[in-house]
């Protein structure tokens, strides 16, 4: 190998001060690394949404530009599209064809998009975080250098039970449904999780169902689906909806003041919240089926059981994918749902038993030496010079990439910037839409007698 190769190490690209999923996995391998005393260094990349700039772990040791990238291996943990969808600006800047590039990819449908096949194509190797991702990117794309990297959580200290902060009744026993609404409310389901708490439970029971909403403002087409939620919750005094930004460690006593989760997702690349919320020692209802199948078994959580569907989502990656393969993606039985929902709420010590074992393979997962592992094989890869097999053609893919890029990338740039601004218009009036409607009716009549 030449000598004027980089010095062992990582430079980790992600959403390191983010709120949301993908953003929190980032912390855990930014945390994983530097425990373990590896060489790392981290870039912190702005989703230019509103979604950054939440958390300040590791505020002291990011990097200030991405040109430098000191170490020989780069790590994105981030989906591939976003590599030029969400920071172009970055990828662009960072020396890409002169490192081994690794990509940790979270996908929840049985069969790759286009794109996501095409990123994929131009990195050295791929970070599965569980192995229903692996199979789906071995199965797509023969050949590709995939290692399972499986994943873990670590509870942030401070987080701790407190059920008047957030209004919850002290008396009742609590079901908690959460989801990012940017991870697509059809995927995550909570329909589904309401119908099962109202099959289970009459007005008359003391229980309650919480609905946490994150990131729900983003999308204007996402507001009729968030309507639909209220709509429920105003139906049923026993059911409300937590609309609140929070931090992490907030998020998480949130979720530590609740008894039950219930997931009956379609789909998970992961399912990051069930494995929070068992590793706070809580039972957790969950459709039998995805990512989530590589921490969750009978014996230290609630399965359920589920038919396969076609997928029909206002996510243009699923919608795309369904036209183009017919996917399918799970629905869970709502009424085996209902029954672990009774069963829990009328068994405490059943409760307490599940809550222990899931802490318990929650905690092995994280001591686990297993986690390190797959920085090991990158590290023999790129001392041993494996990786460069067919990198010569995917670095020459890459520059032609981004030369191309860099015209869409002003055109994306106009879009966004007239975009924020329509947004953040909608913002400011939508809460004078009471008063500016009469107003408004009133002036159309006045113009209607002139003429």
């Amino acid at each position: 190998m030449s000598d004027s190769r980089r010095p062992f190490g990582f430079n980790l690209i992600g959403f390191l001060s983010g709120n949301f999923g993908l953003a929190v996995a980032g912390r855990q391998t930014a945390r994983l690394l530097l425990e373990n005393d590896l060489p790392v260094s981290l870039r912190d990349v702005d989703t230019h949404d509103g979604r950054s700039g939440n958390d300040h772990t590791y505020d002291d040791l990011l990097m200030k530009t991405p040109r430098g990238l000191p170490y020989g291996i780069t790590v994105f943990h981030v989906n591939p599209p976003e590599l030029e969808v969400r920071i172009p600006l970055e990828w662009m800047l960072m020396p890409l064809d002169k490192r081994m590039n690794v990509i940790v990819p979270f996908w929840e449908l049985p069969t790759l998009p286009a794109l996501w096949r095409d990123m994929i194509g131009l990195m050295d190797v791929v970070l599965a975080p569980t192995l229903y991702v692996r199979d789906i990117i071995e199965s797509a794309m023969p050949g590709t250098r995939v290692i399972h990297y499986p994943q873990s959580v670590d509870i942030p200290e401070g987080a701790h039970a407190d059920r008047a902060r957030f209004g919850i009744p002290a008396d009742r026993t609590v079901f908690l449904s959460a989801f990012d609404m940017a991870s697509d409310i059809h995927r995550k389901n909570p329909w589904s999780a309401i119908d099962a708490f109202e099959e289970a439970f009459g007005p008359d029971d003391a229980m309650a169902l919480v609905v946490k909403l994150n990131n729900s403002d983003l999308w204007d087409h996402a507001a009729p689906l968030k309507e639909r939620l209220y709509a429920r919750a105003e139906a049923n005094p026993s059911i409300m909806i937590i609309d609140e930004k929070m931090s992490y460690t907030d998020v998480v006593s949130l979720y530590a003041s609740c008894d039950v989760f219930i997931s009956l997702h379609r789909a998970e690349g992961l399912g990051l919240i069930l494995m929070e919320m068992m590793s706070l020692g809580k039972p957790v209802i969950a459709t039998a089926w995805s990512g989530n199948m590589d921490f969750m078994t009978e014996e230290n959580s609630c399965l359920v059981g589920y038919e396969m569907v076609g997928v029909e989502s206002s996510h243009i990656s699923y919608q795309e994918e369904s036209s183009r393969t017919n996917a399918q993606w799970a629905d869970p039985h709502v009424d085996e749902a209902a029954e672990w929902m009774r069963r829990l709420a009328e068994d405490p010590t059943m409760r307490e038993g599940l809550g222990t074992r899931a802490a318990a393979d929650m905690a092995q997962r994280r001591t686990s030496s297993e986690r390190l592992v797959p920085f090991l094989e990158l590290k023999a890869l790129y001392e041993s010079g494996a990786y460069l097999e067919g990198h010569a053609g995917r670095a020459a893919e890459i520059r032609k990439r981004r030369r191309t890029g860099v015209i869409a990338l002003r055109g994306r740039i106009a879009r966004a910037l007239v975009n924020r601004t329509i947004r953040g218009a909608k913002r400011v009036l939508r809460p004078l839409a009471p008063v500016l409607r009469p107003v408004w009716n009133a002036l159309r009549r006045l113009a209607g007698r002139d003429s």
